[in-house]
């Protein structure tokens, strides 16, 4: 089921709930957290815990899928909120995105 935001948030796509892994990988630098949301222009991360806020906003994301299939998307921080860090999928990546959105059914909460 879509959750549709409010339309007074700036989102362009409508955000689907989920709950997966996903690395950050950045450099040498990599994060595991959980993804707690996408849509077909970003996602939502629980912020990991020794998180630092970045000067380089641009990451490769992991998303290990439910057949333990792994998808990369290049993305960008967009937001940092509470425990909560957003991402924008880069533009080249509408297949990603797409497949992303198509397995997020299978993960709703």
């Amino acid at each position: 089921m879509l959750s549709i935001p409010p339309i007074d948030e700036k989102r362009g796509y409508p955000r689907l709930a989920m709950n997966g892994a996903v690395f950050l990988v950045q450099g040498e630098i990599a994060y595991l957290s959980e993804l707690l949301n996408v849509s077909a222009g970003g996602g939502c991360i629980r912020k990991p815990e020794r998180w630092k806020s970045v000067q380089d906003p641009i990451f490769r994301l992991f998303v290990v899928l439910e057949d333990e299939q792994i998808l990369c998307i290049q993305s960008k921080v967009i937001h940092e909120r509470g425990k909560q860090v957003g991402f924008e999928f880069l533009p080249g990546y509408a297949i990603e995105a797409e497949l992303l959105l198509s397995e997020s059914g299978k993960w709703v909460r």
